[in-house]
């Protein structure tokens, strides 16, 4: 890994994690509300990705390959700057 490569990939990194940490936060209930209100038992199927449990695992899911992705980086820029010594 070079220099250049490794300022490339920071950048692009940090570009992701602001995206990522500027992104609303908020879980879309109107999918459940909607489902409650045209059926009397609030009961029926509803798809998984609009479940506001699947809503956060996403979220969660999302922050720990962020969290991967800065730890990798991290480790080969230490790595290169220890063969730069």
């Amino acid at each position: 890994m070079t220099l250049r490569a490794l300022t490339t990939e920071t950048k692009m990194l940090y570009r992701d994690v602001i995206q990522f940490s500027s992104s609303p936060r908020v879980v879309d209930l109107s999918a459940t509300n909607a489902r409650r209100n045209e059926s009397k038992s609030g009961r029926g199927w509803m798809p998984k990705k609009k479940t506001p449990a699947a809503q956060v695992l996403e979220r969660k899911m999302q922050a720990e390959k962020l969290s991967r992705r800065v730890q990798g980086l991290l480790e080969r820029a230490s790595a290169l700057g220890g063969r730069l010594r």
